[in-house]
């Protein structure tokens, strides 16, 4: 499945393409040949995760989210997509977004949102998956054939023919993890965790209405809330 060169073999490829192709067809928005945010939490879920373990996609399970959510949605998958160095594009939203109050020195002040989010594209996912075998491979073998399970059967576009195997045996992917890979994850948790607790520092200072159960709280207690981490998550779920 993983080459030694750290690349997936071509048949894998061809799988995660066409799981990419199913939900571009079932999941909003469609046939945009992107994998949007709302798109990776449906692939998620399919493999079995609720919302909780994904905290990270919590934002996209709103219909209507808020300008901030998606602000801050945009700026944690932003940094995770760079970090990782998988193809991804910025899609702009519509319709634009509405100016939303953020801290500004003693004060608050009227943000405009970038009206953009960043976008897996096709390779972009596969990367994506492949960094997530390397980094677990047990957890992603689990999950993988939790989510071939839950879709119709796939077609190669290879051979146009369905995938013989909805199973894939744990043996077809590494034994142990990536150690490059284990420090990469570990990297992006410690700059996920500094930016998350940013953003609650400026909500508790700053409290909007309709936000009274966090503004009681400082930050040390949510960090103390969520076991000394703000994404209380598994390699895999922890949304990247």
């Amino acid at each position: 499945m993983v080459t030694e060169d750290k690349s997936l073999c071509p048949i894998f490829t061809r799988l995660l393409s066409a799981i990419f192709t199913h939900f571009d067809c079932t999941a909003y928005p469609l046939f945009t040949g992107r994998m949007e945010p709302s798109k990776l939490r449906a692939v998620l879920r399919a493999a079995g995760y609720c919302t909780q373990d994904v905290p990270l996609l919590t934002y996209s399970a709103s219909s209507t989210p808020s300008a901030s959510d998606l602000h801050e949605l945009e700026k944690t998958l932003t940094l995770v997509y760079r970090a990782l160095s998988v193809d991804y594009n910025m899609a702009t939203l519509d319709p634009p977004l509405s100016p939303y109050q953020e801290p500004f020195g003693d004060g608050i002040r009227a943000t405009y949102a970038s009206n953009s989010m960043p976008v897996l594209t096709r390779r972009g996912f596969e990367q994506y998956l492949l960094f997530q075998i390397q980094v677990d491979p047990t957890e992603t073998s689990l999950r993988l054939n939790h989510l071939l399970q839950s879709l119709p059967p796939l077609v190669d576009s290879e051979t146009s023919q369905q995938f013989a195997y909805r199973h894939i045996p744990r043996s077809c992917f590494p034994p142990l993890l990536d150690p490059v890979a284990e420090e990469l994850r570990r990297s992006i948790e410690k700059q996920r965790r500094a930016l998350q607790l940013r953003e609650f520092e400026n909500a508790w200072r700053f409290p909007v209405l309709g936000d009274e159960p966090y503004n009681k709280m400082t930050p040390g207690d949510f960090m103390h809330m969520n076991g000394g981490s703000m994404w209380k998550t598994g390699r895999y779920a922890g949304g990247y």
